[in-house]
């Protein structure tokens, strides 16, 4: 479902929703058995049982494994810096006591344990990349539960569903933030999370001139975030530097005070709240013409419970003709607070679709509103001690101890806080059923204006760490075509799809390095390509024979481009397209498939960032 889908979805949803339907036991029974294997040591095995002991009963067990070797190699640590493994395995219930009323329960547990964040310095003049080096390894590891009970009842001409989910996360992220073989700083990140979520909606059935869904949707998540930042002695070297410049005329002739080591423990806890109530109707006005008229109520409600210090060793001295006289200075910057932001936005929707011939194919016309919550930026804190600490120079107090007013609570809460995105979108599009459903097009073309847009970039201060910041106003315009048919009695299928995107700033304002005023306005938004296309094509050859049913040849490509990396537009990714083939042998209970990607070997990058 692609366009903002806050009416029905909520927050979050302004790209689109994927929606993914796995194979219901009760209609499907049997034992599936998937084996892969490829370069960089990738394999992948994954074993799922579907059975329906009675009518009203039906299960799925499953299980899977995946690892591989890895192809970045970390050339200061001599291992691979994508190397992983992961585990899992499922479980689905579906009990239907009577024939009106159906419990679905799935449950599924996952585990992981990898190396991560192969990033390596490029080299812009040459336009080369280096292979990763880091002082540690970056790794992820991961413990995740989802559960999930649907309850539905069927009253014919409406159907009410309730739907209950929890989910469980713990995970640990161990970063060496500057990505560079000299030690200057690394976090490691720790995470628990439960979340739960309650639904109910009722919707009608049929084929009435009226249709209708309403629902209201409440959640509540627990998360807290213990992520101390250690600093290496590269590091300790240039804010010891910095300070010096600020001591230089601040200290008596003889005095000196030297910053030796500096540790941020940090431990927040964040619960967030969310509650939507919603109502569509898709109202049949003529023969073939349905209005959807749309609107949802959605409240969000995020807390900031932390303490954080910079825990820092000082070395003051005082020299006199005789002997020197050293005062070692523990320096502890404290803060903990409890910081809450709330918005609450009404998302409409309208919307026209005319059905023009009985397979289906329309011409529709959709406006509606979509919107992303606002937050903290966790990762802030390192900078803001930093930054405090070169402001303070000599100003630092003789115990050490750093005392923090109202006003520099309140000055932190507008530091890491920022501000929820809005967006409204418009689409005009059509999809065509043509030739006997041979064949199938979509077109679109979508204009969205964009109010606070949510921005990663790198921390403004010194480039270590990523912050989600605001920027003031942007658009994004384009157009969507994606074909796909079968001709020669089926056996040849085809798809191709084509987008384009313009997306630019109205407003964004910052600072550079020597805080001076810069606009970024009619720049290119970043992460976003501009071009994107694929095609793919597989004909099937019907062997016959007692061992090789069926042949099936296919070959596929696809590309983006240009995409550019941040706002500045300095640096960006060119065009670039990767080719695809693969073989399958169907053997009627085995199919065998021998497929290879980017077999041009094309190179290119998946993301970039500038830290300077």
């Amino acid at each position: 479902l692609r366009g903002p889908q806050g009416t029905l979805y909520g927050a979050n949803t302004e790209g689109g929703i994927v929606r993914i339907y796995s194979k219901n036991p009760m209609n499907y029974q049997g034992t599936d058995i998937h084996l892969g294997l490829a370069s960089g040591l990738e394999r992948r095995a994954e074993v799922a049982h579907y059975h329906r002991p009675s009518d009203k009963l039906a299960f799925m067990v499953a299980g899977f494994y995946s690892g591989q070797k890895g192809f970045f190699e970390n050339t200061h640590l001599g291992e691979r810096n994508d190397k992983m493994d992961e585990a899992g395995a499922k479980l689905h219930l579906v009990w239907k006591p009577a024939e009106k009323l159906t419990f679905d329960l799935t449950s599924d547990y996952q585990y992981a344990l990898q190396n991560g964040f192969p990033y390596g310095y490029y080299d812009e003049e040459q336009d080369h990349t280096f292979k990763p080096s880091t002082t540690t390894m970056n790794t992820y590891h991961r413990q995740m539960v989802n559960t999930g009970l649907n309850i539905s009842y069927d009253f014919g001409s409406l159907l009410f569903t309730s739907t209950t989910s929890h989910q469980y996360l713990w995970d640990r992220m161990h970063m060496d933030q500057d990505y560079v073989a000299a030690d200057y700083f690394h976090l490691m990140q720790q995470q628990k999370m439960n979340a739960v979520t309650q639904e109910f909606v009722l919707r009608s059935k049929g084929s009435g001139i009226w249709k209708h869904t309403t629902g209201i949707y409440g959640s509540y998540q627990w998360l807290h975030t213990n992520a101390p930042v250690t600093f290496g002695p590269e590091m300790v070297t240039l804010i010891d530097a910095g300070m010096q410049q600020g001591l230089q005329h601040a200290l008596p002739t003889g005095h000196s005070l030297t910053f030796n080591s500096l540790y941020v423990p940090a431990d927040f806890r964040t619960p967030q709240f969310n509650l939507g109530i919603y109502h569509e109707t898709n109202l049949e006005l003529t023969d073939g013409l349905t209005a959807t008229l749309g609107l949802r109520y959605d409240f969000v409600e995020t807390t900031n419970d932390f303490s954080t210090q910079a825990l820092a060793d000082m070395t003051y001295r005082i020299a006199i003709p005789t002997r020197s006289i050293v005062t070692p200075i523990a320096y502890v910057s404290d803060y903990t607070a409890s910081f809450y932001r709330n918005s609450e936005k009404l998302l409409p929707k309208f919307g026209l679709t005319w059905t023009f011939d009985e397979a289906g194919s329309n011409l529709f016309a959709v406006v509606n509103k979509g919107y992303r919550a606002g937050g903290y930026n966790l990762q802030a804190f390192a900078d803001i001690f930093q930054d405090e600490m070169r402001t303070l120079g000599a100003g630092i107090p003789r115990d050490g101890k750093v005392k923090h007013t109202d006003e520099d609570i309140e000055r932190l809460k507008d530091q890491i806080g920022y501000d929820p995105e809005t967006t409204w979108n418009y689409e005009l599009g059509t999809h065509l059923n043509l030739l006997d459903d041979k064949l199938k097009a979509d077109v679109a073309l979508f204009y969205t204006q964009i109010h606070n847009q949510q921005l990663s970039v790198m921390s403004p201060a010194y480039g270590y760490g990523r912050v989600i910041v605001n920027a003031g106003k942007s658009y994004s315009c384009g157009a969507e075509v994606a074909l796909r048919g079968s001709v020669a009695d089926n056996h040849l299928a085809w798809g191709a799809s084509y987008s384009f995107v313009n997306a630019k700033f109205k407003e964004y304002d910052d600072f550079d390095d020597a805080h001076n005023a810069i606009s970024y306005k009619d720049h290119y938004v970043p992460f976003i390509p501009q071009h994107q296309f694929s095609a793919n094509a597989d004909y099937r050859f019907d062997l016959n024979g007692s061992l090789f049913h069926k042949l099936t040849l296919g070959a596929n490509a696809q590309g983006q481009g240009k995409t550019y990396w941040e706002a500045d537009n300095n640096l960006c990714q060119k065009f670039y397209a990767t080719l695809g083939a693969h073989a399958a042998i169907d053997m009627g209970a085995v199919v065998v498939d021998f497929w290879g990607r980017n077999l041009t070997n094309a190179h290119y990058h998946t993301f970039l960032v500038n830290s300077k």
